[in-house]
């Protein structure tokens, strides 16, 4: 599954190749304004399944290569639809974009 967002400072592109209930990794490629890629001082990764209630612990990504990082431990908890919110931390403040993900069996 491949979906993105996009706010005024930065633009996410989220690939997960396994959204079922459980652990995933989540894969990202971060870009700034312009189009380059962002090295922002921290990426998290947080699950939110608003219509039950719940909402996972947010993961730390690391920096794979320059605009790409990896969260591995991404906790699924159940099926249905899930938003999931990467914040990005930089020196300009912070930037939360959201994607909406559908977890399976």
């Amino acid at each position: 599954m491949v979906v993105s967002a996009t706010s005024a400072r930065h633009s996410v592109v989220l690939t997960a190749s396994n959204l079922r209930v459980g652990t995933t990794t989540v894969e990202l490629d971060v870009k700034d304004a312009q189009g380059q890629p962002a090295a922002p001082d921290q990426v998290r990764v947080e699950p939110v399944m608003a219509m039950m209630g719940h909402a996972i612990g947010a993961v730390v990504a690391t920096p794979t290569e320059a605009g790409h990082f990896r969260a591995e431990g991404v906790a699924l908890t159940m099926t249905g639809q899930w938003q999931i919110t990467v914040t990005l931390v930089d020196r300009g403040g912070t930037d939360r974009l959201s994607v909406p993900v559908q977890v399976g069996t």
